[in-house]
Formats: C-alpha cells, sequence, structure tokens
C-alpha cells in the first residue's frame, strides 16, 4: 500500500471573517469542546489568542513538518469563494508558490463542481499563478454532483481527489478518481462538528480502517488533513498527525505525490 498526504487550505485568516459567521461558530465550537473536557483550558486560550493575531493557516509549521518527514504533500488552495473558504486567489498565490518551493506539490480546492464554465474559470486561474498545467483537485466539503467527474476531466484536470471511503480509483489517463481514503474531521468529529473522540480513540478509529485498508488490498491511501490543525490550540489533531505520519513510516509504507500516483496508473493502463 502507498500513501498520499494532503492538506486542504480553507483559511488565511482572521480578517477573512469578519462579516459571516465562522467566528461566532469557530468560538462556540471551542466552548463546547471545553465545557466537554475535549481541550484543555490552555488550548481554548490559544485558539482566543489565535483570533487577536489573525493568521488562520498553518502552512509554514506543517510545510517545516513533512520537509523533516520527507512528507511529499500535496495543498489544496482555494480559486474562488463558497462555504466559509473567502480568501481571495490573489492572497493564496504567495503561499502556493512556498509549498512549491519546499518542494511540495498544490492543486485546486474548488468550489463550483456543476457548472462548465465555472469550474474552467477557477482551473484558469490556478494555472495562471502556478504557469502549471498539470494539477488536480478536491472540493471543499467533498461535494459533487452526477456531473461533477465528467466537468472535471473536461477542464483539463490531471485528477480529483473529492470521493470519500476505502473505494477503488476510478477513470482513465485522461483524469483519473482517487478517493479520500481518511480524513482528519471524520476521526475527530464522528459525524459532529466538533471534536467527540480523544486522542486514544482517534488512533484507535484509525488503525480500523488502515487495517481495512490493508485487507481490501487498497492501492493508495489518501490522507486528508487540514493544515490549520497543525497547532497547539488543536493538540490531539496535531499529535494524531504526528502520530500517523511516523506510524506510517514504521510500517514501510512508500509516501508519494498525486502525480506519481497519477503517473503509476497510467502506465499500468497502457500496459507499460
Amino acid at each position: 500500500m502507498k500513501v498520499i498526504i494532503s492538506h486542504d487550505v480553507d483559511h488565511l485568516s482572521v480578517r477573512e471573517h469578519l462579516k459571516d459567521m465562522i467566528i461566532p461558530k469557530f468560538i462556540a465550537r471551542a466552548l463546547i469542546e471545553r465545557l466537554t473536557g475535549k481541550i484543555s483550558s490552555g488550548a481554548f486560550f490559544r485558539r482566543m489568542h489565535g483570533l487577536i493575531k489573525g493568521r488562520w493557516h498553518r502552512i509554514p509549521e506543517l510545510v517545516k513538518y513533512n520537509v523533516i518527514h520527507g512528507i511529499p504533500a500535496t495543498f489544496f488552495f482555494g480559486m474562488a469563494r463558497g462555504l466559509g473558504m473567502t480568501y481571495r486567489p490573489e492572497a493564496a498565490e504567495s503561499w502556493i508558490r512556498y509549498v512549491q518551493k519546499h518542494g511540495m506539490d498544490a492543486g485546486v480546492h474548488g468550489i463550483c463542481f456543476s457548472n462548465d464554465d465555472l469550474i474552467r474559470k477557477e482551473r484558469e486561474r490556478f494555472s495562471r499563478i502556478t504557469g502549471n498545467n498539470r494539477f488536480g483537485i478536491r472540493m471543499h466539503y467533498l461535494r459533487k454532483d452526477e456531473n461533477t467527474y465528467r466537468l472535471l476531466s473536461r477542464a483539463g484536470y490531471l485528477f480529483d481527489s473529492t470521493e470519500y471511503g476505502l473505494k477503488p480509483i476510478t477513470g482513465h489517463y485522461e483524469m483519473w478518481e482517487i478517493p479520500v481514503s481518511l480524513m482528519d474531521g471524520v476521526v475527530f468529529e464522528a459525524g459532529r462538528q466538533w471534536q467527540v473522540r480523544n486522542i486514544e480513540q482517534a488512533i484507535l478509529f484509525t488503525l480500523e480502517i488502515l487495517q481495512e485498508a490493508v485487507k481490501r488490498n487498497i492501492s493508495y491511501f489518501v490522507i486528508l488533513f487540514h493544515d490549520r490543525y497543525f497547532d497547539p490550540a488543536f493538540p490531539d489533531w496535531m499529535k494524531w498527525y504526528q502520530w500517523l505520519t511516523v506510524y506510517i513510516a514504521e510500517q514501510g509504507w512508500p509516501v508519494i505525490p498525486f502525480r506519481q500516483a497519477v503517473d503509476e496508473l497510467n502506465a499500468k493502463a497502457k500496459g507499460t
């Protein structure tokens, strides 16, 4: 089994959300997690302090960790606004270049999943920023309908990673659908909008999923970890990612980028 690690960048700054309900929801979530004992007082106050400091991403910290541990992760950045992702593509440009400079890949964190023209515009924006024409996409909140795959393929994406679960890879050399196998929110929130599993429970749940993936002979196991959680303000999430990456190394599972997986799939499809 080969592992692909990816990060969705949903937020860059607190300022982006001064006119929506994201900040009140963030505070409410922190209060629920503190009152239910899922986070300490220290973690709660670190989150409130983070609101004042104004930075809501942890791209440099996560890139540094990935580089040290030899993890060729892919970061997905928004090229349109919607569903609480409100930063402008221009604001993401420097961070896209930052992750690429440090050997990471970047792709589109898509908003539009059913409109042909809007899908193409998101892809064109990203292509102009990067000067690259070979990249993939993952839809924000994993949204899709019966036409999404066809529209993304027609727009020219290299791959999509929006489907969720221990499912087989579908598609062909024009575009591959490489499902997300495990997502941080599923691990910790279990269908809620706040943390319900502690770190020990999260690890046990993750081990069950990994064992099932091996049993099903999953070729590419895709992990989604949001960059904002690589932060002491989210201690269990951060510890989980660190534990998971070390565990993967101990198992001897190679960690590869999406593009390598696509190249391997293409070679296999062509019989080479």
